[in-house]
């Protein structure tokens, strides 16, 4: 059985940091997800359908990511332009959406810093419907 030890004050990481990196961590494990309560109608009153149909897509929840701060070491560029970061998130780990850019100021060798604001993305529902011939459909969400 192993036994765990604790960390002596002031040795390994700081407070402040393991704060940063808790808080990260919980924002991605959780989500934060705020829902909205309105209903909404996804297919008319009700709507004829022969085939594939998508429903216009409904806003359902806000994810929230955190402040953050890179900090950037580069060699020698050409320009500006040879090097950009891309500050993506994702609600699957495969689907990725850019939420902030950044190119460095400087084309000498330089460390820079790349300050991620507070901010949000919201997301949104839909429904397929797909039927084999004319099908009559209703359907209203409700969270």
């Amino acid at each position: 059985m192993r036994r765990w030890q604790s960390i002596p004050h002031g040795a390994g990481i700081p407070a402040a940091e393991l704060l940063v990196v808790g808080l990260i961590v919980a924002a991605v494990l959780l989500g934060l997800v705020r829902a909205r309560g309105q209903s909404s109608v996804l297919f008319g009153t009700p709507e004829t359908i022969n085939g594939t149909s998508n429903s216009a897509p409904v806003a359902v929840g806000t994810v929230f990511y955190p402040r953050g701060t890179f900090l950037v070491q580069h060699g020698s560029l050409g320009s500006t332009n040879a090097l950009t970061l891309y500050a993506q998130v994702s609600l699957d780990g495969t689907n990725f959406l850019t939420i902030s850019t950044w190119r460095p100021t400087n084309t000498s060798a330089a460390t820079e810093t790349f300050t991620l604001g507070y901010g949000s993305v919201t997301n949104h529902l839909r429904v397929q419907v797909v039927t084999t011939n004319a099908v009559t459909v209703n359907a209203i969400y409700t969270p």
